[in-house]
């Protein structure tokens, strides 16, 4: 989703065959809470879709930065403080590490 800037901080436990998801989003810093908190359910939807009812998500939110702009394709943005050149790459590599890996 375009919303989401930076994915990282990934973690994923097993305990007694439930499992807890955690991650930190980033999200454009001039979001409200509500819209904070459709990403979250589209987020919710996503995993206990593929894994089952049985999953406990926590999902920590941030705002953006400005090095992330070259990282953001929000058309809209009204404080852009830099051209947006691609996507970040998310991968299994990169959504572990628990510092944002989107520096422009």
């Amino acid at each position: 989703r375009h919303e989401w800037i930076d994915i990282h901080h990934l973690r994923v436990l097993n305990h007694s065959g439930q499992l807890h998801i955690d991650a930190h989003l980033t999200l454009p810093v001039y979001y409200l809470v509500s819209d904070a908190e459709k990403e979250i359910e589209h987020i919710n939807r996503l995993i206990k879709a593929n894994f089952g009812d049985d999953v406990e998500v926590f999902i920590h939110i941030e705002g953006c930065n400005a090095h992330e702009c070259v990282h953001c394709s929000m058309g809209d943005c009204h404080i852009r403080h830099a051209a947006y050149i691609h996507r970040q790459e998310w991968t299994l590599d990169t959504i572990w590490k628990a510092n944002k890996h989107a520096h422009g």
